[in-house]
């Protein structure tokens, strides 16, 4: 996505500033997704596949590749909004793995203090 876009406003000789403005992003936006930062929304991904005449299963990571052609605008309008629930998926499923993630941290935590308090109460124990 990155080489496209950036050959796209190489090109047509379009500082960074200009593309922001004909997507409707700010300046950082367009340099982050330039660097590979980040990556653009879907909604995004199709306009920027329109302006450098490319599929936009091309700018799509490698993870989400899919095969997409677009015959007609509304098949074009329904793929993308395929390709929005495919990223919405993804998102979803890592924010289940963080939530996963967190769970266990606190769950070790927990435990951790529960047997340092099993500890002490036999440490008391032994007394008697």
């Amino acid at each position: 996505m990155e080489k496209i876009f950036s050959e796209w406003l190489d090109k047509n000789k379009l500082r960074q500033q200009e593309a922001a403005e004909e997507l409707g992003v700010c300046q950082t936006t367009i340099h982050n997704w330039r660097s590979g930062k980040t990556k653009p929304r879907l909604k995004y991904m199709a306009i920027i596949a329109r302006l450098c005449k490319v599929d936009i299963g091309k700018l799509m990571p490698e993870d989400m590749q899919v095969e997409i052609s677009a015959p007609s605008i509304q098949e074009d309008a329904l793929k993308i909004n395929a390709l929005e629930l495919y990223q919405q998926l993804f998102e979803l499923k890592d924010n289940l793995l963080k939530s996963k993630d967190e769970l266990i941290a606190s769950q070790k935590k927990a435990y951790e203090a529960l047997k340092k308090e099993n500890q002490a109460l036999k440490a008391r124990l032994a007394v008697f």
